[in-house]
């Protein structure tokens, strides 16, 4: 009987552990959880700021020229010019 009695002691202390434990790993868990969805976040942040600056990229890759032209008259010319060109490119996916 004696006997007994140490085993379901032994075996509450061990079953107070591993509840321990677990409520432990169930802590880093749910950190590691948000942990993940604040970094998808912040990923998807970064992707959307990368986006604007390649947009802006190219919006100053198009005015660029146009910018560094002196005086309306070249100005005019430069975008008459890029209109013929994206006419150009329409025709050709036109057909």
């Amino acid at each position: 009987m004696k006997r007994t009695l140490e085993l379901l002691e032994d075996l509450n202390q061990k079953i107070g552990l591993l509840t321990g434990k677990y409520a432990d790993i169930k802590h880093e868990s749910q950190e590691l959880i948000n942990q993940i969805s604040e970094l998808k976040k912040q990923l998807e942040d970064e992707k959307n700021e990368n986006n604007k600056l390649e947009e802006q990229i190219r919006v100053m890759a198009v005015s660029g020229p146009v910018r560094n032209l002196s005086g309306t008259g070249n100005a005019k010319t430069r975008i008459n010019q890029l209109v013929r060109e994206i006419d150009m490119c329409i025709e050709l996916l036109n057909k």
